[in-house]
């Protein structure tokens, strides 16, 4: 009978024994997140990408890619292609953004790719004629698949303007200005208009009041030109400059209000002139005004040997915008 026991008791702990691990693996198997869908992945990238990580996101995107239809997925291959760039790898970014082309998406996205095409060929160092005739055409593409892409019309001012075509630029940026006054690259888009235009005629005076205007507002202020001279003899001061100020917002007819009777005069009637603002409006309608400037000279002034290559390296700063 003991012996009886014995066994029974035995098979009892054999068989909890084998129970155990299967039930153990269950509830392991049970506590396991789901795979990340698609557009997990593709949140994942974006967020990594504005994170500057850079190897991160592109896992993301072709992870995500993976999860696509037979051919692959055309937003992630824009993902990869801005990750690219972003990275400094613009050679690669024009071979992501390609792919996505050639999976010929839906017009909003197939917009987007030519759009990003474009940034990608742009970004490319020592870029030649050719990558700067694809671009143009690849901007020009984006705006008619969709003609509310406003950056696009920016993009493609900027180009025409670094290829000569003044006239075609400013054109392009007054277009852009009329969807987008105020805010985005508008200051940037100004400062195109205003570059392109520096053989223009000087600005017009401003206009009898009548009626209220709303005056106008510094969109970007240029440093003056503050000589090894100048730092040398500890010149230091303001001076006030009155400026006229056009529809576009470009600053013209600079004259001394108040100066400093030396060099600094002459160097903050030259930085005026380059001044961008939002121009004066009534009822909302831009009108010509004027202001006077202040333009300040201390010991921690910049030194800027040459104005215009330090407002061209700045407007082309955020170029082309994304």
């Amino acid at each position: 009978m003991q012996q009886g026991f014995k066994r029974v008791v035995s098979i009892a702990l054999a068989a909890g024994s084998l129970a155990a691990p299967f039930w153990i693996g269950s509830a392991a198997r049970a506590q396991d997140p789901p795979p990340a869908t698609r557009a997990q992945l593709m949140e994942q990238g974006e967020q990594l990408l504005a994170q500057q990580q850079y190897r991160r996101a592109i896992t993301a995107f072709e992870d995500a890619n993976r999860l696509s239809d037979a051919g692959g997925c055309s937003e992630c291959f824009l993902g990869l292609s801005r990750t690219y760039v972003a990275w400094g790898k613009a050679g690669k970014g024009v071979e992501m953004a390609r792919v996505a082309l050639q999976l010929n998406p839906a017009k909003p996205l197939l917009a987007r790719a030519h759009h990003q095409l474009a940034v990608a060929l742009l970004a490319q160092p020592g870029r030649g004629a050719d990558a700067v005739a694809e671009a143009d055409g690849a901007f020009r593409r984006a705006l008619d698949l969709d003609p509310g892409a406003n950056v696009d019309r920016f993009n493609l001012a900027g180009l025409l303007l670094q290829s000569g075509r003044g006239e075609d630029a400013v054109s392009l940026a007054r277009d852009y200005l009329k969807g987008a006054p105020t805010g985005g690259a508008a200051a940037e888009a100004r400062m195109l208009i205003c570059l392109a235009r520096k053989a223009a005629p000087p600005a017009d005076p401003a206009p009898e009041a009548g009626g209220e205007i709303e005056p106008p507002h510094p969109l970007y202020r240029q440093p003056p030109a503050y000589s090894d001279r100048a730092r040398r003899d500890k010149l230091q001061g303001s001076v006030l400059v009155q400026v006229n100020i056009d529809t576009d917002g470009c600053a013209g007819n600079p004259s001394l209000v108040r100066g400093m009777g030396n060099e600094l005069d002459t160097a903050a009637v030259e930085a005026a002139k380059r001044w961008v603002f939002q121009p004066a409006t009534a009822q909302g309608r831009p009108v010509p005004g004027d202001s006077i400037v202040s333009i300040n000279f201390t010991k921690d002034n910049e030194t800027i040997k040459d104005p215009d290559k330090a407002y061209r390296d700045k407007l082309l700063a955020g170029w082309p915008a994304q």
